[in-house]
């Protein structure tokens, strides 16, 4: 007996010194000086030259114009550099794949076919390919992304996988299952009505209760927030995006979602594209939307006469941009004149749309509604559509980058701490080696990236 418990010790010293040494062999977590820079902070502020930066703890410590002396930290030199806080992406679905050719992207969508349709497709994708994403978007300068419908319970783990460390890249919020009605936006349209796919991202019920108890589940589960797809065919008559076929959720659905998510504590997103059905949502409480809603007719008269610019600003309701699928010369570059002229009057319609939020105050947030199309999919390639676009639309390369930054930290999913760099801020910071105010593209090709403090890319 004796001899087991000297055994017994001795094997706990043994594991406890081996561990002692992998530690010792790990690098330790550092102070980061980042000195010389010109800031874009994020908080809207002209850009400021000659600031130093002190990151410590995974948060910003200081910034301004005095010498920065921390014994051991890390120092980048950014002199003749760009610094940024971290980008966010704030309308991605993370775990849908479309294998779409790329010969087939200039002639607009063929019919949805998902690559990820079953348990096992869906694991085989959290190994794979779902890092590689991360990791790309990272190499992006994005450091923060926003997921409004992904598939339930697996997001959660793929956020828990980033949040870990065990898998690199952006930090992750994120909603589960999106309300809708049966056979409505997604589940006739990207799930083309697959069983695994709607049972998957989508609680779709004519029933308040049904959809109180699908609230309750998604919280209890760990979710950051629930969606509401508010589209389709209204009874008014007014057709939805897709179209006149597609249900429309029923109003009093939609109320009691919003309702349950509040008395769950957490906040309510929401799909809509028309102005009725924004109206009805910011009535009932939404905390956001995740995507823009066009005038009509030049107006933005609400269904009781009011202006919805206002409306939203007055509820202190965001908006998600998404209007990146507008980049036709991507899409379809060889489609006939007519066809141009009709993307090119959309485009500034939409632009004029966009510009009467921001002018009543109305917080613009930059998102893509990335959801990875196309064969081996770089999601730099929607970051850059979107922000060319919001460009081509009339927005300066300030007010886009400000959309991507400070603006996110307003999003009813991110935590205050986003966005800009200020003392107190995450300390989430992004190094360009160009003007971003002369050409947007620069901020989607950072020299280096800092995340939570710790250099994650370094192309120096």
């Amino acid at each position: 007996m004796r001899e087991r418990k000297i055994a017994s010790r001795l094997g706990r010293t043994l594991v406890s010194a081996l561990a002692l040494l992998l530690f010792a062999q790990q690098p330790l977590a550092t102070d980061l000086v980042i000195a010389n820079a010109r800031l874009i902070d994020g908080t809207g502020a002209p850009p400021r030259d000659g600031v130093n930066i002190l990151l410590s703890g995974g948060r910003v410590q200081s910034v301004g114009t005095d010498e920065i002396d921390v014994k051991g930290a890390q120092f980048i030199n950014a002199k003749g550099k760009t610094v940024l806080p971290g980008l966010t992406d704030a309308h991605v679905h993370s775990s849908m794949e479309f294998p779409v050719p790329p010969e087939e992207m200039g002639s607009g969508y063929p019919d949805p076919k998902w690559a990820v349709y079953s348990d096992d497709k869906i694991r085989a994708f959290m190994k794979g390919n779902f890092g590689t994403q991360m990791l790309r978007y990272l190499e992006s300068g994005v450091t923060t992304i926003i997921d409004p419908g992904t598939h339930f319970p697996w997001g959660l783990e793929m956020r828990e996988s980033l949040r870990s460390g065990k898998v690199l890249g952006p930090r992750l919020y994120i909603t589960g299952r999106l309300f809708t009605a049966p056979g409505g936006h997604p589940a006739s349209t990207v799930c083309n009505s697959d069983p695994w796919c709607i049972q998957s991202i989508t609680v779709a019920t004519d029933d308040p209760e049904v959809a109180r108890e699908g609230v309750r589940t998604l919280v209890a589960g760990g979710v950051d927030g629930v969606k509401i797809v508010y589209d389709g065919q209204r009874e008014d008559g007014a057709p939805g995006t897709f179209g006149d076929s597609t249900p429309h959720l029923k109003k009093e659905v939609m109320e009691a979602v919003i309702d349950e998510a509040h008395k769950q504590g957490v906040k309510a997103l929401a799909h809509t594209f028309v102005i009725a059905d924004t109206w009805e949502v910011v009535k009932a409480g939404v905390d956001g939307l995740v995507h823009f809603t066009t005038m009509a007719d030049g107006s933005y008269q609400t269904p009781d006469g009011e202006y919805l610019p206002a409306v939203l600003n007055r509820f202190d309701v965001p908006t998600t941009t998404t209007i990146g699928f507008l980049d036709e010369e991507r899409r379809m570059p060889d489609a006939p004149p007519e066809m141009q002229e009709q993307w090119n009057a959309m485009l500034a319609s939409i632009g004029l749309s966009l510009r009467a939020m921001a002018d009543a105050g109305v917080t613009l947030i930059f998102g893509t509604d990335y959801f990875g199309l196309g064969i081996d999919p770089h999601p730099r390639d929607m970051l850059l559509n979107e922000a060319r676009t919001l460009v081509k639309a009339g927005f300066s390369e300030m007010e886009v980058i400000q959309m991507t930054t400070g603006n996110a930290a307003r999003h009813p999913l991110t935590p205050d701490a986003t966005g800009t760099i200020e003392p107190g801020k995450f300390a989430d910071v992004i190094m360009l080696d160009s003007d971003p105010l002369q050409n947007i593209d620069a901020i989607f090709s950072p020299q280096v990236v800092i995340k939570a403090g710790e250099i994650v890319i370094d192309k120096r």
